[in-house]
């Protein structure tokens, strides 16, 4: 389900910046956008890694920026967002898997 997630995600990028062609310019140009937006770390596509696996802590990134900044999403009051495994997540994505729970997106 992540996975289907993360993908149908990245395609609604993708669609929503560049609706024109999938060709390899309009996918760095939307890895260019995505990293100018703060979404990604990556700047290339080569280094973006578009068919690896997206797991919890980078979807999370994509999801929270993506809602708070393209669609002005505000946090929900009282959200309550406590994990159990977050000490073993990316240290630098932590506040995105928090983010994106106060946002009201992920659990």
């Amino acid at each position: 389900m992540k996975k289907l997630l993360s993908v149908v995600f990245v395609l609604l990028v993708f669609s929503f910046v560049f609706a024109q062609t999938n060709s390899k310019s309009s996918m760095q140009d939307a890895v260019t956008w995505m990293y100018n937006n703060d979404m990604t770390s990556k700047s290339t596509l080569a280094d973006f890694a578009a068919n690896d696996t997206l797991n919890r802590e980078q979807s999370s990134k994509f999801f929270s920026v993506f809602a708070s900044k393209i669609y002005n999403k505000s946090k929900a009051l009282g959200n309550s967002c406590k994990f159990s495994d977050i000490q073993k997540a990316d240290k630098t994505l932590t506040g995105s898997i928090k983010d994106a729970c106060e946002l009201g997106i992920m659990k």
